[in-house]
């Protein structure tokens, strides 16, 4: 199963990393991720190696909705486990059981897990996770084009945030065997990238993400919150694929949104 995680993530875990503090921006603040139980009032924390779990007090599962947790128990992976991060599996996977004291999760959902302050000086989001209408303007791509020199395949909006701000997942064309696609956020402030790269095998099989069939498309992902600072914007994402989904917290550092924090979620079909 290890090795279907690491296809799954398909870069190296950065979960539970601590960065710097400053008020406005995630560092020094651990950050993890978690699932929902069928009934959303339980969190499983399951990929996590802090000792103190208690400290995480919030999640973020859907853009707009904060959720008051506290620590309940560690337990064991049971010996009915399927191996899966599902809400199915909730009672028989390993992990750090959190109650959700204020709010509710849906049923499976995936959820960013924070320690009191880790988005201290943030200001969040209230919009439809996904999937949003629409396109990006042509003005907005011929400034993506210029930007990586590379011609604009196919693009469509992920979600948009308030009437001047969207989300948008860009496909550029091909260089040989090398693949290119980007998160890209437009605001009045400017365009803010994410790269996503992939490469092409034989068959098409695997290109981005394990079994995609050489696709990415804009319903392939889905936010869990979006917030701004004075340093810049923060984004939590879910990147569904065929075994399972590859969770981000992204930061703006200049012109790039840049993983702070990545986890993924084994959920492949028994």
């Amino acid at each position: 199963m290890l090795k279907k995680l690491l296809l799954l993530a398909g870069v190296m875990t950065l979960m539970g990393q601590s960065l710097a503090s400053a008020a406005g921006t995630t560092e020094s603040v651990p950050l993890t991720f978690a699932y929902a139980n069928q009934t959303g009032q339980h969190l499983n924390v399951s990929q996590t190696t802090d000792d103190k779990p208690a400290a995480y007090t919030e999640a973020y599962c859907q853009p707009g909705h904060v959720l008051t947790i506290s620590y309940e128990k560690t337990q064991k992976m049971g010996a009915d486990s399927t191996g899966r991060n599902t809400a199915q599996n909730f009672l028989q996977d390993e992990g750090a059981i959190f109650g959700v004291n204020k709010g509710r999760a849906d049923d499976n959902q995936s959820c960013v897990v924070a320690k009191k302050g880790a988005f201290q000086g943030y200001t969040f989001y209230t919009f439809a996770p996904s999937p949003a209408k629409g396109q990006l303007t042509d003005k907005v791509v011929k400034k993506i084009t210029k930007h990586y020199q590379r011609k604009v395949v196919r693009q469509g909006l992920i979600a948009k945030i308030g009437k001047e701000t969207s989300i948008a997942l860009v496909e550029f064309q091909p260089k040989g065997k090398h693949a290119l696609a980007s998160i890209v956020l437009v605001s009045p402030s400017g365009i803010l990238y994410h790269d996503l790269p992939g490469e092409i095998d034989k068959d098409h099989y695997s290109t981005w993400r394990v079994d995609d069939g050489g696709e990415i498309l804009p319903e392939h992902f889905r936010f869990m919150f979006a917030a701004h600072s004075k340093q810049g914007y923060a984004l939590g994402l879910e990147w569904f694929g065929a075994e399972g989904s590859s969770l981000y917290v992204l930061k703006q550092q200049k012109d790039q949104l840049v993983p702070v924090a990545h986890g993924a979620r084994y959920t492949s079909p028994l």
